[in-house]
């Protein structure tokens, strides 16, 4: 990206041709309108053309770059036009002009991309550099040719130019990016090693933002923001220019200005001008390596040229939008609101579109700036708009952008009301300090009881986020909600929503972007009951098609949900149940786009076509279909046949202890290799290997061993081999040198043992991926912590053959899918601590011997082959011939069409979240 130092002499011939294209251009009235580029001209590096040609007057159409040489540098020089070549394509320009005095040439790119020699100029008889000065006739009418030509190109191509907001592009940010970020980085941890307070600042703004970035370490991701930052700041303070003469400051920063130097000019035009969230400093800015600097330099000083103080407010604000949304997507990480989204958000929840709103956690700041634009889309007044949203994060870093997002010309005057705070601490009438931009002057207003909150809340475990609160001590959990704390394995958003009512008024609505994995958690049942105290859930909203966040392992939901007057809620209360199966990126080209989308979920009635389901449950019924088992992620679907099969159910444990395979923490002493010599007794069949299973049946592939006799048995009844095998590991430690012994010791359970009573009759994946299967073990074994084990009582008298048929029928896995919840991979995460307290299954009792005869008949053709992915598996003859075969033992025939839809309705909608 460097080009070799320019000398006076170039450096006065350039500001001699800008100058007299200029003149030029001010008598025509042709495409060419201006010149810059005297402000790039220094002795260092130079990232952009050393001319630009501009088509109007404001600067918004960038023409064409030039590359000014002296005569002993050929036209034709490698360097120079690799150089002049690279310059252009950073700027997305179509042709580029080398000249070096005495002859010039115009390259042109084509249709596949390369540049190629277009028109040639000269030679004339200039050839050395103290001709220049003297020949200043001969290379002026030169310029006037190649001008006169210029113009007649530009107006035979009107598209050749590139308007302001896309030479802003992508790839001038990446570029930035990929050839800086290394460089910033290293210099970021060279002082991160020497100095302790900023290694402890790099290290808790990594803990909370390193899932954003999981390709890079903690000095890239800083590196990264802060390059984009400094590029933010200095695009933001141009736009400034038409509306504060401070502003123009921000001129004078060059190439040969430092970084303190440039913090001070920043300093004085915050304190004049507000948004100190864009100009503030950020973590590690002051660090910033000369190579890296010197360019950013450079790209203050094209803008410079550019003249953005010229150009009209629209533009202006369509360059802002451009710079944030391009910034965003380099920034965001995964977790970025894609504008779909926050569109179908904002729409849902908001019900006074002239209320309050706030976003506790808004990020970069898309979805302040939809509802923005939705306030003025429905004719409130820009300023009146901007004054109606408030939106706060823990972080600076985001809260740049986020400003930059809801700043607009249209309202400049008015103190834009986003502030650095954590969304916990937020309470209706804390002082929040703003600055009036039209005086420069601190105010300081109060947070108000909001309307409304929006919001795409963390995806983070809020243990990761351990760290004091304002006053010094661990925030509790309790501080946040009247009951206990919640399960210190409750992800974040859980504590943010149940903290809310603390900034709403009464009735006030919530509309948040969650993950979901509060459907199928223990703690995920602790936080609902305590959502129910202080809300409504009026609606929850999942993907059945593509994941929204698709970058990411994280299925999300939003929940809409409105406060209460009264704690108590009504057991006739319903939530909508709503899944969208049309996938993100077309909810706009569909017909009626995202407002009719969002009409049919406020409204709670899907109208005719496939884009989304809705299914509304009262919350009786969801306790009912709680207490049966199922997780939250099954009341997406149709689930009016549960009445119908609901009298022939049982609660599994009434016949089998459940829990996961065994795992005793030391492999080589519990599963002894074959050629180990060790009386009989002492071992029992295992499944280890379970990733194979195909069939519904499986059989033990290795030897456990089980003892439970004490030392001194088995020395007294001469069990050496036994005796001897347990001394090998008795003076073993494990991986972190805990002697075995202590390592696995158990309440009632010598470390040695594993008791023969957790071994399985039946058996079901922990994560069931396309087939969803009870494995019958041909002799009771043991299994791996890979599966949950049916164990049946003792005492308890069954029909194996007949549990294990019905178990396995459309039913049975309906069942399985409906106790466990889609992980991003779309795999199914069942636990086994849940599927014992409430799994379901058909009664065998309830069926007369020769109707258990006939399932047991019609299962025996599924046992003689390999279990099919379910689609699959629901479509084979033999497998619909035997689910027939049970609806009709049963005398549950006419809901067999239901489940079985309703099965596959639930599968596709976890598997769709699988990238």
């Amino acid at each position: 990206m460097a080009k070799a130092g320019i000398t006076s002499n170039e450096r006065s011939w350039t500001i001699d041709v800008i100058s007299e294209i200029n003149t030029y251009s001010s008598k025509r009235r042709r495409a060419i309108h201006r010149a810059g580029g005297e402000h790039t001209i220094s002795g260092g590096q130079a990232l952009f053309p050393d001319v630009l040609l501009f088509g109007d007057p404001e600067g918004a159409l960038v023409l064409q770059g030039w590359e000014l040489k002296m005569p002993d540098t050929p036209v034709g020089d490698p360097d120079l036009l690799a150089n002049a070549m690279a310059k252009a394509e950073r700027l997305g320009l179509k042709s580029f002009l080398v000249w070096n005095v005495r002859e010039a040439v115009l390259h042109c790119r084509t249709d596949e991309g390369h540049f190629l020699p277009s028109l040639q100029y000269g030679p004339i008889d200039i050839t050395t550099r103290q001709d220049v000065s003297r020949g200043k006739e001969q290379w002026l009418g030169l310029l006037y040719k190649i001008l006169a030509d210029l113009n007649d190109f530009f107006e035979k191509r009107p598209q050749v130019g590139i308007a302001l907001p896309d030479v802003l592009q992508d790839s001038l940010f990446a570029e930035f990016l990929t050839v800086f970020t290394p460089s910033y980085a290293a210099s970021l941890d060279s002082a991160r090693r020497k100095k302790s307070q900023f290694r402890a600042e790099v290290d808790i703004w990594w803990a909370a933002n390193r899932q954003d970035h999981p390709e890079l370490n903690a000095t890239q991701a800083l590196a990264r923001g802060n390059i984009l930052n400094w590029l933010n700041k200095f695009i933001f303070a141009h736009c400034l220019k038409p509306f504060r003469t401070e502003a123009l400051q921000i001129d004078s920063i060059t190439t040969e200005t430092t970084v303190s130097q440039a913090q001070r000019v920043l300093g004085v035009i915050t304190e004049k001008c507000d948004f100190m969230a864009v100009f503030q400093t950020m973590l590690g800015q002051e660090y910033v390596d000369p190579k890296t600097w010197r360019s950013l330099g450079d790209f203050n000083l094209l803008l410079a040229n550019a003249r953005l103080e010229a150009v009209a407010p629209p533009l202006l604000a369509r360059t802002l939008a451009a710079v944030v949304d391009r910034a965003r997507r380099k920034t965001a990480g995964q977790f970025a609101t894609p504008l779909p989204l926050a569109e179908l958000l904002a729409r849902i929840t908001v019900e006074d579109i002239n209320g309050i709103i706030l976003d506790p956690c808004c990020g970069t700041g898309t979805i302040i700036r939809t509802v923005y634009d939705w306030k003025c889309q429905e004719a409130i007044e820009p300023c009146d708009a901007v004054g109606q949203i408030w939106a706060s994060d823990k972080f600076t870093f985001p809260l740049q952008l986020a400003t930059m997002a809801l700043a607009n010309p249209a309202a400049i005057g008015v103190p834009l009301r986003i502030f650095c705070c954590d969304a916990l601490e937020l309470t209706a009438g804390r002082p929040i300090r703003l600055t009036d931009p039209n005086t420069g002057r601190p105010i300081t207003a109060k947070l108000p009881a909001v309307d409304c909150i929006v919001s795409n809340l963390p995806f983070v475990r809020f243990e990761t986020l351990g760290r004091p609160h304002a006053g010094g001590e661990k925030l509790g959990v309790n501080q946040a909600f009247e009951e206990p704390d919640l399960d210190s394995k409750s992800d974040l958003f859980a504590h943010l929503i149940n903290s809310f009512p603390k900034v709403l008024r009464a009735g006030a609505r919530v509309g948040v972007i969650v993950a979901n994995s509060w459907m199928g958690t223990q703690w995920g049942l602790q936080f609902r009951r305590q959502l129910d105290r202080n809300f409504h859930l009026r609606s929850v909203i999942a993907s059945a098609s593509v994941r929204w966040f698709s970058p990411a392992a994280v299925v999300a939901n939003i929940l809409v949900l409105e406060q209460r007057d009264s704690q108590k809620a009504s057991e006739e209360e319903e939530t909508n149940f709503i899944s969208i199966s049309e996938p993100m990126e077309q909810w706009e080209q569909s017909s009626g786009g995202i407002k009719e989308l969002a009409s049919q979920i406020v409204l709670g009635k899907a109208s005719s076509g496939n884009r989304l389901q809705i299914h509304s449950l009262a919350k009786r019924q969801t306790t009912e279909l709680e207490s049966l088992g199922l997780q939250w992620t099954a009341l997406f679907a149709d689930l009016g046949f549960i009445q119908i099969v609901k009298p022939f159910l049982i609660p599994a444990k009434a016949y089998f202890n459940i829990n996961h395979g065994e795992r005793r923490g030391w492999d080589d002493l519990f599963f002894p290799p074959s050629e180990a010599q060790i009386e009989p007794q002492f071992t029992r069949p295992v499944l280890k290997n379970s990733r194979q299973l195909r069939k519904l049946t499986a059989t033990a592939d290795a030897k456990a061993f089980c003892c439970s006799l004490s030392l001194d048995e088995l020395g007294k009844q001469g069990c050496r081999a036994a005796l001897k095998w347990i001394k090998r590991f008795e003076h073993q430690v494990n991986d972190v040198g805990r002697p075995l012994p202590d390592a696995l010791h158990r309440p009632n359970c010598r470390w040695y043992e594993m008791k023969p009573s957790t071994m399985a009759d039946l058996a079901i994946s922990l994560n069931p991926d396309s087939r969803l299967c009870v494995f019958r073990l041909a002799e009771r074994a043991f299994v791996n912590q890979r599966l949950i084990r049916f164990t049946v009582r003792s005492k308890t008298r069954v029909d194996m053959d007949l549990l294990h048929a019905l178990m396995n029928s459309s039913l049975g896995m309906f069942f399985i899918e409906a106790s466990g919840f889609g992980r991003g991979l779309g795999v199914l995460d069942l636990n086994a601590t849940k599927l014992a307290k409430g799994f379901h299954i058909l009664n065998p009792d309830n069926l007369d011997a020769p109707a258990a005869a006939n399932v047991k008949h019609a299962f025996a053709t599924l046992l003689q082959r390999e279990a099919d992915e379910l689609p699959q598996e629901l479509a084979r003859a033999d497998r619909q011939a035997f689910d027939a075969c049970v609806a009709k033992a049963f005398g549950f025939s006419e809901a067999e069409p239901q489940i079985r839809s309703t099965l596959e309705f639930l599968y596709k909608m976890r598997k769709a979240a699988r990238p």
